[in-house]
């Protein structure tokens, strides 16, 4: 097979939210904090860009891993009220 397929699902977007859960545990360990899971969960889907579709294809939209480490770094100077 030469090229490239196009793919979707859960399976393709895993390793990519994994990738950016890293990110941001890891930018919050060296500013010696800790985030809970729910920490985790609120930062990627409300840093992520909508989508058009059903809520049940589209999820929370796509998701922006720096847009996600900035609103952390934000929260973390204290202009914000979580993390």
């Amino acid at each position: 097979m030469d090229g490239y397929q196009v793919n979707s699902g859960t399976s393709f977007a895993s390793p990519f939210v994994a990738g950016a859960v890293a990110l941001l545990l890891s930018r919050a360990q060296r500013a010696g904090r800790t985030l809970r899971s729910s920490d985790v969960k609120r930062l990627l889907t409300t840093s992520a860009s909508a989508l058009k579709g059903p809520a049940d294809e589209v999820g929370h939209g796509l998701l922006d891993a720096h847009a996600a480490l900035r609103l952390l770094d934000s929260e973390m100077a204290g202009r914000g009220a979580r993390a």
